[in-house]
């Protein structure tokens, strides 16, 4: 007999959240800001861990208010324009950042490791009392929860699934698709209106 496969929903942070999370980071360390800047690429621009370690400083550009992706998931290069908000974080970053190859490193200059950058995440989401609630049970924030946020924050401004997608890096827009389930604007305002 096959064992039945579970679909789930991803799971995604409010902005108040992910703001509640930022909050508890010391922005005065040059680690705190690091620490900062990535979590802003991750929610501002819907980065992957991997794309995060692997970025070159050069793919980040500022000035065009864009990071370019080389080589994300699916060997496919993607642009994803930035905001203001994370301009900053990454501004700050920027006048803190010591020389290297990658442009969120160790303060020694190498590369930044998923296991760090994850248990930073799982540090944060404690401190802040800010969880994923899966079943009966609390689980804490992953750095990919931070992308779903991205991808659901868009849907609520007004994004169409096509913009999405394009941003995410997704090859097929039914990958795209399932944050609809989590939020359906046109579907929630007939509901509440009916």
């Amino acid at each position: 007999m096959q064992k039945k496969r579970v679909y789930k929903l991803p799971k995604a942070l409010t902005e108040q959240e992910v703001d509640k999370i930022l909050f508890q980071i010391n922005k005065r360390c040059p680690t705190g800001c690091r620490n900062y800047a990535i979590i802003e690429t991750m929610f501002g621009a819907g980065l992957r861990i991997a794309e995060v370690c692997n970025l070159p400083p050069a793919d980040v550009r500022l000035s065009e208010k864009e990071i370019f992706i080389q080589q994300g998931k699916g060997a496919k290069d993607r642009i994803v324009y930035i905001d203001d908000r994370l301009s900053k974080a990454l501004m700050t970053w920027e006048k803190k950042r010591p020389e290297s190859d990658y442009y969120f490193c160790t303060i020694a200059g190498n590369k930044m490791s998923d296991r760090y950058i994850r248990e930073v995440c799982y540090r944060l989401s404690e401190k802040s009392g800010v969880y994923l609630q899966d079943g009966q049970e609390k689980k804490p924030v992953s750095p990919h929860t931070f992308r779903h946020s991205f991808a659901t924050s868009l849907l609520r401004k007004g994004f169409n699934l096509r913009e999405i997608q394009k941003l995410m890096g997704h090859k097929n827009l039914q990958t795209t698709e399932i944050y609809l389930s989590l939020f359906d604007k046109e579907l929630k305002e007939k509901m509440i209106n009916r």
